[in-house]
């Protein structure tokens, strides 16, 4: 019999917690972010335990497979693209006829031509630097900065809030947001105007049946691509 953890077939654990700070990357900039990470992390040890009881009642029945896909525990996805998994003890407990060496084609949302990247990090980060002139010129002619130093500090707070409010979201719904991401990048192939698939959540494998290969980035520097005018040598 050969071990599961060899098989192409084979998906292992990977939280959902480490996947979103992997994909928010700033996440230290602020306690609600923070707080909201450390919730799931709470949540996915209680998850944990029941996918444990979980396993151990379906090997009672003799079903091969989870009742939907586990979130900490490892699978086989030898038919996930069916949504069906299934328990790997289980199905490899004498021997495996569908065992394949890896390794396979790599189909990660962030080569893909479905992939809409995530455009709030882009967006706070210029609203902060229009703020931000905004208090130079103030003190520049010595002005009261004031008011453009509370919309700052406004900003920010309303940055921090929204990212909180969109991780849990994505975690509480197992990766689909009815409404459009702005720090998740989602899949237009399987998202619809009232429902988003989040990458990272809904691909954490890279083994997506749909994966298209995007286009080869334009050559030019970073100015030219943003603003479609030459940029500085």
């Amino acid at each position: 019999m050969k071990p599961c953890a060899r098989c192409v077939h084979f998906r292992r654990v990977k939280s959902p917690s480490q996947l979103i700070a992997a994909a928010i990357q700033d996440v230290t900039t602020g306690a609600e972010v923070a707080n909201a990470l450390a919730k799931i992390v709470d949540d996915e040890q209680k998850v944990r335990e029941a996918e444990v009881d979980i396993k151990s009642k379906q090997g009672t029945a003799e079903r091969e497979h989870w009742p939907s896909r586990p979130l900490m525990s490892e699978y086989c996805g030898l038919r996930e693209q069916d949504e069906i998994y299934f328990i790997c003890e289980l199905k490899n407990r004498v021997k495996c006829d569908d065992f394949k060496d890896p390794p396979a084609e790599r189909h990660a949302c962030s080569d893909c031509a479905h992939r809409v990247a995530a455009q709030g990090r882009v967006h706070d980060q210029a609203m902060q630097a229009s703020y931000v002139r905004l208090i130079k010129s103030a003190v520049a002619v010595q002005g009261s900065s004031q008011s453009s130093q509370g919309m700052l500090d406004s900003h920010r707070s309303g940055v921090v809030a929204r990212k909180a409010l969109e991780i849990a979201g994505a975690y509480s719904s197992k990766g689909w947001l009815l409404s459009k991401p702005e720090y998740f990048d989602y899949c237009a192939r399987y998202s619809t105007p009232d429902e988003f698939a989040v990458c990272v959540l809904r691909n954490s494998h890279h083994t997506c049946a749909a994966w298209v290969a995007s286009a080869p980035a334009p050559a030019g520097n970073a100015a030219e691509l943003l603003t479609g005018k030459p940029g500085p040598l």
